[in-house]
């Protein structure tokens, strides 16, 4: 069985409150093995290749951000952009996006 966690520390909505009020927030995806034993992928590549798709897919229906997609794909913005361009997404841009832009252009 393949395990992939991942933890939130905090989220900070638009309005200022705290999504999870500063506790920890873990989700832990299981996959089965006839599941992963099934994935035409070498076995390195596995959990890199699925946060990417899901990464896209979450980016794509407009659950993430840009900057949280790339970050949860574990990639750089450009290259998240490239794998985008690749298949065809539309950059989702607005008000937050250009927030985290200027954020990140400011090395925040």
């Amino acid at each position: 069985m393949l395990r992939v966690t991942y933890r939130l520390l905090s989220t900070r909505l638009p309005n200022g409150l705290d999504w999870n009020q500063g506790r920890r927030m873990s989700v832990t995806l299981h996959i089965p093995d006839s599941i992963v034993s099934g994935l035409r992928l070498p076995e390195a590549e596995v959990e890199p290749r699925l946060r990417l798709e899901l990464a896209l897919a979450l980016y794509s229906q407009g659950i993430l951000s840009f900057g949280k997609a790339s970050e949860l794909a574990a990639i750089g913005r450009y290259q998240f952009a490239g794998f985008l361009g690749e298949r065809g997404i539309p950059r989702q841009y607005g008000v937050e996006e250009l927030a985290e832009d200027l954020t990140y252009a400011r090395g925040e």
